[in-house]
Order: structure tokens, then C-alpha cells, then sequence
């Protein structure tokens, strides 16, 4: 995902005005931020997992979602996407997110 933003000048663009608070300009780029966030999303529903699991710790399982936080509390269509995504996640996971988000 990272790399997304560092070799596609373009999406790099697009993620430092999402970042700024700016809307997509377009469909083209309303679709690709969505699908950023949604794989940030479903990256860290699997790190969920793994730290119920006992597979990592909670530091890490932080680590690993703090894109996606910066992602939701900052990107204008990050909140709306994650209201669209909480049915199909894993409750607890989205629980534990929301969590995150109001103690910033």
C-alpha cells in the first residue's frame, strides 16, 4: 500500500490532498481513495485477528492500524467508507477502531 504512494506520483497527489482534508476532484479518484481506504481497513480486520489470536501484541496491532486511523480522522471520504464497512467487519475489530478514534 505504501508503495502505491511513493511510486505513483499521481496517487501521492491524491493522498496529500485526501490527507489535507480536500474531496476527491472525480470519480477515478473517489474510487481509488476508497479502495485505499478499504484495504487499509481489511490489512488491520487481519491484524485484528492475529492479535486476538496471540500472533502479535497490542503495540504492533497499534502500529499497524494508525494508517488507517489517519486515513479516517483526516480523508473527507474516510469516515463515510468505514460506516459502509462496519456490517461486513468483524465487530469487535470495528469496536476496537472506534475506540482509537475518540481517544485521539
Amino acid at each position: 500500500m505504501n508503495m502505491a504512494i511513493i511510486q505513483d506520483p499521481e496517487f501521492a497527489d491524491i493522498y496529500y490532498r485526501m490527507i489535507s482534508g480536500e474531496a476527491p476532484q472525480n470519480l477515478i479518484e473517489a474510487v481509488r481513495v476508497r479502495t485505499f481506504i478499504t484495504m487499509n481497513a481489511r490489512h488491520g480486520d487481519i491484524a485484528y485477528r492475529q492479535y486476538t489470536n496471540g500472533f502479535i501484541d497490542e503495540d504492533s496491532l497499534n502500529s499497524i492500524l494508525a494508517p488507517l486511523v489517519i486515513f479516517l480522522q483526516f480523508m473527507k471520504p474516510g469516515k463515510p467508507r468505514w460506516e459502509e464497512m462496519r456490517p461486513i467487519l468483524n465487530s469487535d475489530y470495528v469496536q476496537y477502531v472506534d475506540n482509537m478514534l475518540e481517544n485521539l
